[in-house]
C-alpha cells in the first residue's frame, strides 16, 4: 500500500503510481496498463505507505500535480477523489463567461456573443450608456415607458 516513483534509466521520465497491493507484487504484475510502459530499466522508488485508499489517492495525485511527469492522467476516478471545494469553484468559474452588465454566466463563448447581440442587452447598455452607474434604477422606469408607447392603440377617426 504505497504511493510510488518510476523513472527510465535512459530519459529520465518520471511516473507517479500507487498500488493497493505490496511492491513485490505490483513490480511482478508489470507496468504494461501504464505511461511508463516504455520505461528502460525503470528505478523503482517508494514515496510513501499509505493503508488509506482516498489518503493515496490524494498524495498521488499531490505528487503529479506538483511534479513534473509523464503521466497523463490523475490517480483514482474524479467523482471518488475528494478535491478542495476551493478549487473545484476556481474550475467552474474559468469555465464560465460572464456579461458583468447584465450579470449573466454563460460556458460558451457562442452563448455570450448572442446574447450580447441581443434585444435586452441592447437595452442595458442604451441605459448604461445614458446614465453611467446608476443605470438600474431608470433601466425599469425606461423600460415601462417603451412598453407603454408600443402598447397604445390609434384610435380610428
Amino acid at each position: 500500500m504505497s504511493v510510488y516513483k518510476l523513472t527510465c534509466a535512459e530519459t529520465g521520465n518520471i511516473y507517479y503510481g500507487s498500488t493497493g497491493n505490496n511492491m513485490k507484487r505490483r513490480k511482478g504484475s508489470g507496468w504494461n496498463s501504464c505511461e511508463c510502459k516504455n520505461f528502460i530499466n525503470p528505478i523503482l522508488e517508494v514515496l510513501d505507505n499509505i493503508e488509506n485508499k482516498e489518503e493515496r489517492l490524494l498524495k498521488e495525485n499531490d505528487y503529479i500535480i506538483n511534479n513534473e511527469c509523464v503521466n497523463k492522467k490523475r490517480a483514482g476516478k474524479q467523482d471518488k477523489v475528494k478535491q478542495n471545494k476551493e478549487i473545484r469553484i476556481r474550475i467552474i468559474e474559468e469555465k464560465r463567461f460572464y456579461c458583468s452588465l447584465c450579470n449573466i454566466a454563460f460556458q460558451a463563448p457562442k452563448k455570450l456573443v448572442r446574447h450580447q447581440e441581443g434585444f435586452r442587452h441592447k437595452l442595458k447598455q442604451e441605459s448604461y450608456d445614458k446614465y453611467g452607474d446608476d443605470w438600474k434604477l431608470n433601466y425599469l422606469i425606461d423600460n415601462k415607458k417603451r412598453y407603454n408607447n408600443n402598447r397604445r392603440v390609434v384610435k380610428k377617426a
